[in-house]
């Protein structure tokens, strides 16, 4: 037991990482490797799916349609997305692969749906890079939360998740 505030208590081994970890200041979440690490998922994640949105319109106009067929195309990214989210959520204590190693996998869906995205010739094509930016989204998004929060220490949670939801765009 300790002397704090005037009140003795207990000091555990948590008590102190958590004291220890408030008293390090703001710049402390950014020395930690695996939140940094996960800050740049956020970043490639907001990036990749801000960008597919905003070029929709060009894409559509270069294939021959205009913004109804722009809206088209970024309703077919959020349907994937939200139905990959829905799937995903019922499926992924299936798998036995770490969040690195799955965030690996749709990170590299991300670049074969931007790919595709940028090289698309016709309709199908460019409704089937966004349907592979979707199916991505969510499930990147989810794991990326669930490791961002697991990085993080407990008493910093609030503003690591701004931090994240900032980078996320």
């Amino acid at each position: 037991a300790v002397l704090a505030h005037g009140h003795r208590r207990l000091v555990t081994a948590t008590t102190a990482i958590v004291d220890a970890s408030a008293a390090i200041g703001p710049r402390a979440l950014w020395r930690n490797r695996r939140f940094a690490f996960w800050i740049a998922v956020g970043v490639t994640l907001g990036y990749s799916i801000g960008t597919a949105e905003i070029g929709a319109l060009p894409r559509a106009i270069r294939l021959g349609g205009g913004p109804r067929e722009a809206a088209e195309l970024i309703a077919v990214l959020g349907i994937s997305s939200a139905l990959s989210g829905l799937v995903y959520a019922n499926v992924a204590h299936r798998f036995a692969m770490g969040a690195v190693g799955r965030a690996s996998i749709l990170l590299a869906g991300l670049v074969v749906g931007s790919v595709e995205l940028g090289v698309s010739a016709h309709w199908a094509t460019a409704a089937g890079a966004m349907v592979t930016l979707g199916l991505c989204c969510s499930p990147l998004g989810t794991v990326q939360s669930q490791a961002a929060e697991a990085a993080a220490p407990s008493a910093r949670q609030a503003e690591a998740f701004g931090i994240l939801y900032a980078a996320s765009g």
